[in-house]
């Protein structure tokens, strides 16, 4: 069984419709192996090499059994609390392959999920990226994330998936402090995309999608005093984020509200204390104080370079006019 899975035939192709379910069949018992219970089997090079020929198949079928039941295991092991940064069972060239496929999949439905898989395990640690014997920087890899998201905006997945990677990587870039004014362009590019995907026109998965990027990336571009995006950049990340805070689904408005939750407690407590006195001592715009509840009281949270009364009154009018862009 094994030979057969780890040879990979491409001739096995044109065998005929039965061959793709035996094949997958195949696949199921080698996941077990080597993913879903690698301790009970022993071997470790050939499992190691077993899961090497399921993400390698020519078969898409095969690769994406086998992508699902990677993130299926990654998923397990969160909610078990059993987090490693690098799994036992996954090596250095399973997590190479990954990366590769990020980068030569074909198959929309295997590039969206071995993106999902990427998100968890660089969630978990920095990722080594490699395209074949080449290691990609991170400025590549946004690159390549940001041309799949806007490629495939009409795939619900595979934008999400990118979308979300490209956005653990834009935290990773500003983390390091980098200067460079190609990744800066890039970093703006993101803002622009995320800012896209918040019309009331995207599907409901998109806007719950982008909520939790803008609540993750919250404390490192939204609330930053050093705006690393930029004045207007960051301003238009508020604005979209406000703009999910008064979206009519229930489920993306609680998801953005938990933006409340990132915001450091000194911060949140001196606006939680403003909001029931009544008190602006941000701003001298009346304006502000016709806000909306939560919208004032995230506001109150804005880094010192954004407190000023231009913005909140565009804010304001941005309230009156929601389709506004």
């Amino acid at each position: 069984m094994a030979s057969e899975l780890i040879t990979s035939d491409p001739s096995l192709a044109l065998l005929g419709p039965g061959t793709t379910q035996y094949l997958l069949s195949l696949a199921q018992v080698g996941l077990s192996a080597c993913v879903r219970f690698p301790d009970r089997w022993g071997g470790f090079e050939q499992r190691k090499q077993l899961l090497d020929s399921l993400l390698r198949s020519p078969q898409y079928e095969v690769r994406e059994l086998a992508l699902e039941g990677i993130l299926r295991k990654l998923h397990e092991e969160e909610e078990e609390e059993e987090i490693q940064r690098s799994p036992l069972w996954l090596d250095e060239t399973a997590v190479s392959d990954l990366t590769n496929m990020a980068v030569h999949e074909t198959h929309q439905q295997c590039l969206a999920k071995v993106l999902q898989v990427l998100c968890v395990l660089n969630s978990r640690g920095e990722l080594s990226w490699k395209n074949g014997a080449k290691t990609l920087s991170q400025k590549e890899v946004l690159m390549h994330l940001l041309t799949l998201a806007q490629n495939f905006t009409h795939s619900v997945d595979l934008l999400s998936a990118a979308l979300t990677l490209a956005s653990q990587l834009v935290v990773e870039l500003v983390s390091s402090d980098h200067q460079d004014p190609a990744v800066v362009a890039y970093l703006v590019q993101w803002g622009a995309l995320v800012c896209s995907c918040c019309g009331e026109e995207q599907p409901v998965e998109v806007k719950l999608m982008v909520a939790k990027v803008l609540v993750t990336c919250s404390s490192s571009l939204m609330t930053n005093p050093h705006l690393p995006l930029g004045f207007p950049a960051t301003v238009s990340l508020w604005r979209s984020l406000f703009t999910l805070l008064q979206d009519e689904d229930q489920d993306v408005r609680d998801s953005a509200s938990d933006f409340t939750s990132r915001v450091p407690a000194h911060l949140l407590s001196k606006a939680s204390q403003k909001l029931h006195e009544g008190t602006d001592t941000l701003t001298a715009a009346q304006t502000h104080k016709q806000l909306p509840a939560r919208i004032r009281l995230v506001s109150y949270t804005f880094p010192a370079p954004l407190q000023t009364p231009t913005l909140y009154e565009s804010l304001h009018h941005r309230m009156l006019s929601p389709n506004m862009t």
